[in-house]
């Protein structure tokens, strides 16, 4: 719904006349219900107070830009006697990592380091514009290696888990980064010029459109045109897993990850659910299912193949079993 009325929103403006077609592009921002959450949630002190979280910290990038980090360490034990390597937690567009404090704290009792991080202009982090992905990923490249180089988490192997723009963020980021052995990917945008397209209209004028992502470079500093998962995916030195409904909330049609999934090399996997009771079931057990997903693909359980599957109940969210996909409003 979010996502919706941000797009009714800019086709008006569109309407009548007021040129910011390059400016919605790279335009983001955490949501009012999401601020809520993160209100909820709290912020890192208060976490740290409550010893919920083991590290709240600032990164500035070259730019001057402050992303705002949170990492949870690895519970050990019999199931996991050190940890399993760190798992880099990315939200979507409009959301802030305090959507995602639960996953992390799942994934951290089966034996991962978590990082969650805000995205430029999302949650605690500063930036006056997002460069979907051009960008981000390098922040999130300089916050683990900080964060390795200082023993604060495990160096490797390292995993990601990204929704939305956190997926296409990850994707991206896993390109550059030869450690990461694993991606999950829930309704990741396939390039830039895809996202500009569902932000500005499908049917806008090529010209108006191509004017547009040039404007939206400018304003970023970045490259539309090359800023694109489409291009990385085939990059990644790892397994990819990615996961969309074909009743997906998020803005992202499905041929976006099926496109990605045949750019990706093997092993590689491709989850789609079909709406109905299954996908309502999923949107409610969301943190604890998307951890085991995660799961899945870090303890190397991806095999090369597509599928539309139903949900399983809930009761077998923490087996071993592979659930089928779905997604929840990311944007």
């Amino acid at each position: 719904m979010k996502r919706i009325i941000s797009l009714l929103g800019g086709c008006l403006l569109l309407v009548i006349g007021i040129g910011c077609e390059g400016k919605q592009i790279v335009t983001g921002g955490t949501t009012g219900p999401n601020k809520i959450t993160m209100e909820l949630v709290g912020s890192g002190d208060q976490l740290l107070q409550r010893k919920k979280i083991d590290l709240a910290r600032t990164f500035t990038m070259p730019d001057e830009t402050r992303i705002d980090t949170w990492v949870i360490k690895a519970g050990t034990g019999d199931h996991a006697p050190q940890p399993l390597g760190t798992m880099i937690v990315l939200h979507g567009l409009g959301e802030s990592k305090a959507n995602y404090f639960t996953v992390g704290e799942n994934l951290a009792k089966k034996g991962y380091d978590v990082v969650l991080i805000d995205l430029r202009m999302h949650g605690r982090s500063t930036g006056k514009y997002i460069t979907c992905g051009a960008k981000e990923k390098q922040d999130v490249k300089t916050i683990v290696d900080a964060l390795a180089k200082e023993g604060k988490i495990t160096p490797e192997p390292l995993y990601v888990c990204g929704v939305s723009f956190g997926g296409a963020t990850g994707i991206q980021y896993a390109a550059i980064e030869p450690k990461v052995r694993g991606v999950l990917a829930v309704a990741a945008w396939k390039d830039t010029v895809s996202k500009a397209q569902r932000d500005l209209g499908l049917l806008m004028d090529k010209k108006k459109l191509e004017a547009a992502l040039e404007e939206a470079g400018k304003l970023g500093d970045f490259d539309p045109m090359t800023t694109s998962a489409l291009i990385d995916i085939p990059k990644i030195n790892g397994d990819v897993y990615l996961i969309h409904g074909l009743l997906d909330l998020s803005g992202v049609p499905m041929e976006e990850s099926q496109a990605l999934f045949s750019a990706a090399h093997d092993p590689k996997r491709l989850h789609i659910i079909t709406p109905g009771p299954e996908q309502v079931t999923l949107m409610l057990i969301w943190e604890q299912w998307l951890a085991d997903q995660a799961d899945i693909v870090a303890k190397g359980k991806i095999k090369t193949k597509t599928t539309v599957e139903k949900a399983p109940p809930p009761a077998e969210s923490e087996t071993d079993k592979t659930p089928p996909p779905t997604t929840r409003p990311a944007e």
